[in-house]
């Protein structure tokens, strides 16, 4: 037999809850590391506020839009390493 307060407090709410709070941290750590990711880059074309505003709102799709555009490739980045005098490893 099922308790009545489970009945009663309904345990679908809760678990609904609890994935809407999983949800929301999930998506803040996206756009938290988008934004450090971004910031670590130095592009000042592309604003890491921006990014992690769009990864934010889109969620996983502004996570891929991310990874697609806005990150710089490998090459470039080390042009900027060896052009400031940097070590490449």
């Amino acid at each position: 037999m099922i308790p009545e307060a489970m009945l009663q407090s309904g345990w679908r709410g809760e678990f609904g809850s609890f994935l809407l709070v999983l949800i929301l941290m999930v998506n803040l750590s996206m756009a938290v590391w988008a934004f450090t990711d971004a910031f670590s880059w130095e592009n000042d074309n592309q604003s890491p506020t921006m990014w992690a505003v769009v990864v934010f709102l889109l969620s996983i799709a502004g996570f891929f839009l991310y990874l697609m555009l806005g990150r710089e490739t490998t090459s470039s980045h080390s042009r900027r390493s060896r052009s400031r005098g940097g070590i490449i490893r």
